[in-house]
């Protein structure tokens, strides 16, 4: 038996998060594309990691509470649903499609897409993935979901789902999770979701100076090129090989995405811009547009010494550490400029 295949709009994204909310929330009825589901849940920041005595260092492109944060912005409720067993979260998912929902949840990455498994270092820099299941063949066992990467609806066996559903490293393994979003009043407005988006944006961006294990602000900054300077003298050609894999993938989301998701935020701003009638956001937009070329300049430096297997010389360290410093400005630039138009416009 095949239960019924949940129709939805489902587009092509470059963050998994964003895709699945968005299908979620346009499932039902509020016309939310990724990119306001990206400005909405505080997405865009930039944090530096080192965690020097485990020779661990990345740069973080995208704010680790994004559910809490869309949760906070747009008054959506949900609860946790925690099952002991592949047997006992099967029934809460046959339950759910019963009662007419799609399901956003987390797999890890090198069940839900196979070629995944062949991308290099992708499982084990980003072992978490949202994906929006629609349905399910009993007979058969196969769920259908949609990836971000892929307009086709895709299956997976229950087998491989449930293997998915409980694998990954500790803080990122879905423990077999489900989300269970009510829907039965109704979310905030558009423009107090705005408000308060733009607000926790701005103060996440210009003025906390840390968040879990990562720093910002230009302290953070400091800190990360200092510790940049001296990769050369206590790392090995391997762990910096392997840091640099490591912060390409978060900056890519898995070779998923150009310019450090600022593309996303750009499109964002361009919205906010034809909704407010305003074009000093378009201003702003371009920002960040810069900036999205400086991630992809980084980029090519990190291939570079990946890719062409070049020694981590003065020379490279100098442009990785001009080019991440010159993000940092335009970044800075672009939050404040957009905290003025906010507290102009009283928002």
């Amino acid at each position: 038996m095949t239960n019924n295949i949940k129709r939805i709009n489902h587009n092509i994204s470059g963050n998994c998060f964003c895709s699945s909310f968005s299908n979620l929330l346009q499932f039902h009825g509020y016309k939310y594309d990724e990119s306001v589901i990206y400005g909405l849940s505080c997405c865009i920041y930039l944090g530096f990691v080192g965690m020097v005595n485990k020779h661990i260092y990345n740069i973080v492109v995208n704010y680790p509470n994004m559910l809490p944060s869309l949760v906070s912005n747009t008054g959506l409720k949900y609860r946790t649903i925690n099952s002991k067993n592949p047997a006992d979260e099967l029934k809460c998912i046959m339950d759910l499609f019963n009662s007419n929902h799609i399901i956003v949840l987390q797999l890890h990455p090198s069940l839900c897409v196979p070629n995944r498994n062949e991308t290099a270092g992708f499982v084990s820099y980003a072992p978490a993935h949202w994906i929006t299941v629609v349905g399910c063949d009993m007979n058969n066992e196969i769920f259908y979901y949609y990836d971000n990467r892929s307009f086709n609806l895709k299956e997976i066996p229950f087998d491989k789902f449930f293997e998915g559903r409980d694998k990954g490293i500790e803080d990122t393994n879905p423990r077999r999770t489900l989300y269970l979003f009510d829907f039965c009043n109704e979310l905030y407005s558009l423009e107090t979701s705005i408000k308060l988006s733009l607000n926790s944006t701005i103060n996440l961006n210009l003025y906390q100076n840390r968040v879990l294990s990562m720093y910002s602000s230009a302290s953070g900054l400091n800190k990360f090129l200092r510790v940049i300077d001296a990769w050369t003298k206590f790392l090995s050609s391997e762990q910096i090989q392997e840091n640099l894999l490591r912060m390409k993938i978060s900056i890519t989301g898995g070779y998923s995405v150009k310019g450090g998701y600022r593309m996303l935020f750009v499109r964002y701003l361009n919205f906010l811009s034809f909704y407010f009638n305003d074009n000093r956001l378009i201003d702003i937009s371009n920002i960040y547009r810069e900036s999205a070329s400086l991630w992809d300049e980084l980029l090519v430096l990190i291939d570079d010494v990946l890719l062409a297997k070049k020694a981590l010389n003065k020379e490279l360290l100098n442009a990785f550490k001009h080019i991440i410093s010159c993000i940092f400005i335009f970044e800075q630039k672009g939050f404040s400029k957009l905290n003025e138009w906010n507290v102009f416009c009283n928002l």
